[in-house]
């Protein structure tokens, strides 16, 4: 029997199981299958309607989704405007979005600040009056702020906040600070420090004591990303004058009543020097020839900046010779029973590398032969490192550009790689306008204005236009510096100008013309290079870079009418002499060398010129 009740009710628990999930199931596929009649918007204050619709994927006239209106909700969310998104179906079909909006800034209060300004406060915080609340960029705003405090000297100052929202969802941000009195580096000690002397430890760092201008250049305050970066600069200082056991311990911070001390804690360890100096690997001229060109020798002090040096030269020297993926592997053993580092160099120079394509970008108004007539790497070349560098500084050299970089790209061939030039153009333009009084001119009004590069194509244009009560010059300039696309320069010059002295006039017409070429490309004897064929398997040339580089040869010739007129009769004789008219034809041959780096800010190089005129 109580087998039997017992079959019986598993079955009529099954059956109302059943009939349980089929209502459930049908309940939802009758709610999934609502038609949308409507979609309302609602808590919404400052956010339009149609502003949030934007936002929405579901549409009135289609059928209820549960995951698109999650998605609908998200994508509010993202919006930042809001503090909570619900999402509401009603029986008869409507879907009403509601929103809490995230109160609005209405002020901003600072209160007990002095020594700061509240401009730096404000700057510091980045949270503003008609703005936004977001209680997260506030947080990290205090954060600056106390940060900014600590900057300034003020190490135990106390920032408290506190963020009230009022009436129509309004929020006032209340900064209260505590500054306290300002602490300054009174004094840096070192402990330990026997090979250098504290005034010479303390020349290499950034962190500096106070001094009587404190209060103006903030010397002295205690900056502790500074001192990491101190910590830094003395390791690699030791590191560089042979004590590779060193070591220096994170700076201490004493606090007394009127300042601050740091101590910086060090161990020296014994002072090594190079042991025996070897280079291998895959080389491309005898081992001992090379080695002469390495700054390491052995009895010297090790110093890890010559290692690098060593590396990079080495690096620079197969680069030039076609050999983009050279690596030099700098092996390093220390022998602490003689104190010394044997130093291998072992090299993989890898496959010769060509240039494949060069590609030229950011040169919207500059022509593409503009860019590359400069270029001296050439497709279908062997790579080489110092073209690149050469190419990029005679770019800068041109200016035309804020900025040029130049970087190599791999291609689908492990032989070669493009070469990415990509430019930043700048304003080549000027507009100058100018006026005065001298006793030899009288009132004098002057324009200037010039083109570097006109219409793009690298010619460049000058117009100079003085007049004035006893002066008048207009005088135009235009050179062309790629003469029929050759590397010979062109230069045109028309001035015609107007004097009034006390004693006499004077009038001069005239024109000139100039040319140049560079030296490096005469084929001439002591000028020049020979250059290896495109596209050749011989190694491209190591040779350095000289001062032939960048010197031009140049000649000018000017064809001036003088007029002399107007002469008083109070003239000394030597004026009176001159009296008429003449032409003077006159020749400059002249010499301009220019190794710049850039044209605007140049970080190296020099400019120069020498020249003798003949008339």
């Amino acid at each position: 029997f109580f087998k039997t009740a017992g079959a019986l009710a598993v079955v009529f628990f099954l059956y109302l199981s059943l009939f349980v999930t089929n209502v459930v199931s049908a309940q939802a596929q009758t709610r999934e299958k609502v038609v949308l009649k409507n979609i309302q918007i609602s808590g919404n204050v400052r956010v339009e309607d149609d502003g949030i619709r934007l936002h929405l994927k579901s549409r009135a006239g289609e059928v209820f989704d549960p995951a698109t209106v999650d998605q609908d909700v998200k994508a509010i969310y993202r919006m930042g405007f809001f503090d909570d998104v619900q999402a509401e179906l009603s029986p008869d079909g409507v879907l009403t979005y509601a929103v809490t909006e995230k109160p609005y800034i209405r002020e901003v209060k600072i209160q007990g600040a002095s020594q700061v300004s509240k401009e730096k406060i404000e700057s510091a915080l980045g949270v503003g009056a008609r703005t936004i609340l977001d209680r997260s960029k506030v947080a990290e705003g205090v954060d600056k702020v106390r940060k900014l405090y600590n900057e300034q000297g003020y190490v135990n100052a106390a920032i408290d906040h506190a963020v009230t929202v009022e009436a129509n969802n309004q929020a006032v941000i209340t900064l209260d600070i505590t500054e306290g009195n300002r602490l300054l580096i009174k004094r840096i000690e070192f402990e330990g420090n026997k090979a250098f002397s504290d005034g010479e430890l303390k020349g290499l760092i950034a962190t500096k004591e106070e001094w009587i201008f404190s209060f103006i250049t903030n010397r002295g305050v205690l900056d502790r990303d500074m001192l990491t970066n101190d910590v830094a600069i003395l390791s690699n200082y030791y590191n560089d004058n042979g004590y590779v056991e060193h070591k220096i311990d994170d700076p201490v911070i004493l606090r007394g009543r009127d300042g601050l001390e740091v101590v910086f804690r060090i161990s020296e360890g014994p002072q090594y020097r190079v042991g025996k100096v070897e280079i291998g690997g895959e080389l491309i001229q005898d081992g001992r020839q090379m080695l002469k060109s390495v700054k390491l020798t052995t009895g010297q002090i090790f110093r890890g900046s010559r290692l690098r040096d060593d590396v990079t030269g080495l690096t620079d020297m197969y680069s030039n010779k076609g050999f983009a993926f050279v690596q030099v592997d700098p092996i390093t053993r220390v022998n602490a029973t003689d104190k010394k580092v044997d130093v291998a160099l072992v090299i993989t120079k890898g496959p010769p590398v060509y240039f494949n394509r060069v590609l030229v970008a950011g040169n919207t108004k500059t022509r593409d032969k503009v860019v590359r007539r400069e270029l001296l790497a050439n497709e279908q070349e062997l790579f080489s490192g110092a073209k690149i560098t050469q190419s990029r500084n005679a770019l800068q050299r041109t200016g035309y550009f804020e900025d040029v970089q130049l970087t190599t790209k791999k291609t689908d061939q492990s032989d070669t790689v493009d070469l990415m030039v990509d430019v930043k153009e700048g304003p080549t333009g000027t507009f100058q306008v100018g006026a005065g009084y001298s006793s030899g001119d009288g009132f004098l009004f002057n324009t200037n204005v010039s083109e570097k590069n006109l219409l793009g194509r690298g010619q460049g244009v000058t117009g100079n236009f003085s007049i004035g009560s006893r002066r008048q010059d207009y005088i135009l300039n235009f050179t062309e510096p790629y003469f029929r696309d050759t590397k010979a320069s062109l230069g045109l010059a028309l001035f015609n100008t107007t004097r009034e002295y006390d004693d006499f006039n004077e009038h001069k017409l005239g024109f000139g013309v100039n040319t140049s070429y560079p030296l490096n490309d005469f084929r001439m004897p002591f000028f020049g290079r020979s250059e290896i064929e495109k596209g050749s398997d011989v190694l491209a040339s190591n040779t350095a870079t000289s001062m032939w580089d960048y010197m031009r040869a140049g000649v000018a010739y000017d064809l001036t009418h003088e007029d002399i007129n107007g002469v008083s009769a109070s003239a000394s004789e030597s004026i009176k002499s001159e009296a008429g008219t003449s032409l003077t034809s006159a020749v400059t041959p002249g010499i301009t060398y220019d190794s710049r780096d850039h044209f605007f800010a140049p970080t190296e190089g020099t400019k120069s010129a020498f020249a003798v005129k003949m008339a």
